[in-house]
C-alpha cells in the first residue's frame, strides 16, 4: 500500500513548485508534492533516543520553527540555522546567522544565490546564454530537468551573459549530470555546507555532530534525491562532522541504529557512517566494509552482509550481542558484532573515524539520516521502519 502510494504522489509531482518552496517533499526521491501528513522515524517507532538528519524525528517535531542543522555558505563564510518545516523537510532560515547579510525566510537556493541563466547541459559543458553574472566554481545547479548533483568546476569568460562551465557530479562515483537539449532556467547556488547537525530528540546541543572548519565540512547538496530531495556528500578525504561531547550519547546494547547513505567510490577500504575516536578499543560503528558491496556493524568484532555500492541503501543495524542484525533494504542478516555500546571507548562521529588522533576512513558518498533507539527491533519493527525511511527517501530495495 506503502508503494501504491508513493507512485500515485510522484505521478502528479510538480518538481519546480516543490524545489522552490520546501525542500524534502517526503515522496520516493521523484521531487513532488508533500503528502497529506508527515510521519517521521520516531513515529514509525516510538521514544528514539537521538536523531540527526535532512527530515524531522516526527510530525510533532515538524512545527516550522525548530532547528534542524547550520549552514555555511562559500561566498561569505555566513553560517545560519535553517528550521524544520511543517512538512518535515529543509524549511528556511531563523534568523541567526554568524555573519553577513542572511535574514529569516530563506530558502537554501535564496541563502546563497549564485546566478541564473538560459542554459543547456551536454556531457559536462553548461552552456548559458542571459547569465545575471558570471557563476563559480563550487556552485551547485539546479532546475526542472535536474535530479541529481551536478557540482560546477569551472567557468570560462562570460560575455554579455553567454559563456560555458565544466561540470560533473560532487565526487567520482556520482551520477552524470544530465543532458539538456533545449534551453531551461538553470540556477547556480553558492557552495554550502553542513557546520552542524542538530540531534532533535534530547536537545540542548550536548549530542549535536559538528565541524567548525569550512574547508573539511561535509557539502549539504540542496538537489540529490530528484529533483527536491537533499543530501549531505562526503568527500571521501576530509569530510566530516564530530565530534558529539563524550558520553552524552553513551549507548550500552542492546540497541538500534537507523541510517539511509549510499557509497559511491573507493570501494577497496573502510568507510564510517558512524565512526568513532578511539585509542586501541572501539565503540558500536557502522560502514561500508573494505571490499565491494559489503556493509559492516562493530562492536568488538565486524560481520558484514551486501550492500550494493553505488546505490542508496535504508538500514537497520540492531546491536545485541549474539542476536545482532544487519538489515539492507529489509533484508536481515543475524550476526555477532561483539557486545560493546555507541560511545563507550570514544566520541561518535559521522562520516569517519579517529584513531589517537589522526582522522581516516572517510565517507564517499551520500548521508541523509541516522537515528538511535534504546533496544533491539523486532523483525516487525525492521520492516516498519524500513519503509517509512524508503517512502520518503526513495532507496533501492523492497520492504
Amino acid at each position: 500500500m506503502l508503494r501504491k502510494l508513493a507512485i500515485f504522489l510522484a505521478l502528479w509531482a510538480s518538481p519546480a513548485l516543490a524545489q522552490e518552496a520546501i525542500i524534502g517533499s517526503g515522496v520516493l526521491g521523484t521531487g513532488g508534492s508533500p503528502p497529506v501528513s508527515y510521519t517521521g522515524p520516531g513515529d514509525a517507532i516510538s521514544s528514539p533516543l537521538y536523531f540527526w538528519g535532512l527530515r524531522a524525528v516526527t510530525e510533532t517535531f515538524a512545527t516550522g520553527g525548530t532547528k534542524m542543522l547550520a549552514v555555511e555558505r562559500s561566498n561569505d563564510s555566513a553560517i545560519c540555522d535553517f528550521n524544520v518545516a511543517t512538512n518535515g523537510g529543509i524549511g528556511t532560515t531563523s534568523g541567526t546567522c554568524s555573519a553577513g547579510s542572511a535574514v529569516a525566510g530563506l530558502t537554501l537556493f535564496s541563502y546563497a544565490p549564485d546566478a541564473t541563466c538560459t542554459g543547456t547541459i551536454a556531457s559536462t559543458t553548461l552552456t548559458c546564454a542571459s547569465a545575471s553574472s558570471t557563476p563559480h566554481a563550487g556552485s551547485t545547479l539546479s532546475g526542472a530537468g535536474i535530479s541529481v548533483p551536478v557540482v560546477i568546476s569551472s567557468c570560462g569568460t562570460f560575455t554579455g551573459g553567454a559563456g560555458t562551465c565544466t561540470v560533473g557530479p560532487f565526487i567520482t562515483g556520482g551520477a552524470a549530470p544530465p543532458t539538456i537539449s533545449v534551453g531551461e532556467t538553470i540556477t547556480m547556488t553558492y557552495k554550502e555546507s553542513v557546520q552542524r547537525l542538530y540531534e532533535q530528540v534530547s536537545g540542548g546541543g550536548n549530542s549535536d555532530f559538528w565541524n567548525n572548519t569550512a574547508a573539511i565540512q561535509p557539502i549539504l547538496l540542496p538537489v540529490c534525491l530528484g529533483t527536491s530531495l537533499p543530501c549531505i556528500g562526503f568527500n571521501g578525504s576530509t569530510n566530516y562532522l564530530g565530534y558529539v561531547n563524550a558520553g552524552y550519547i553513551a549507548r550500552a546494547q542492546p540497541l538500534t541504529v537507523t541510517s539511509v547513505g549510499e557509497r559511491l567510490n573507493t570501494f577497496t577500504g573502510y568507510q564510517f557512517i558512524l565512526g568513532s575516536s578511539y585509542s586501541g578499543s572501539y565503540s558500536f560503528e557502522t560502514g561500508f566494509y573494505n571490499s565491494a558491496n559489503t556493509f559492516f556493524i562493530a562492536a568488538g568484532s565486524a560481520p558484514t552482509a551486501t550492500a550494493n555500492d553505488q546505490q542508496l541503501h535504508s538500514f537497520v543495524l540492531v546491536g545485541n550481542n549474539a542476536s545482532s542484525i544487519i538489515s539492507v533494504d529489509n533484508t536481515n542478516s543475524t550476526v555477532s558484532p561483539g557486545t560493546i555500546g555507541i560511545d563507550t571507548n570514544g566520541a561518535p562521529l559521522l562520516g569517519a573515524i579517529d584513531s589517537s588522533g589522526t582522522i581516516q576512513d572517510y565517507l564517499a558518498g551520500y548521508f541523509t539520516e541516522m537515528g538511535v533507539w534504546g533496544s533491539a527491533f523486532s523483525t516487525g519493527n525492521i520492516t516498519t521502519m524500513c519503509h517509512n525511511m524508503r517512502l520518503y527517501w526513495g532507496s533501492t530495495g523492497s520492504c
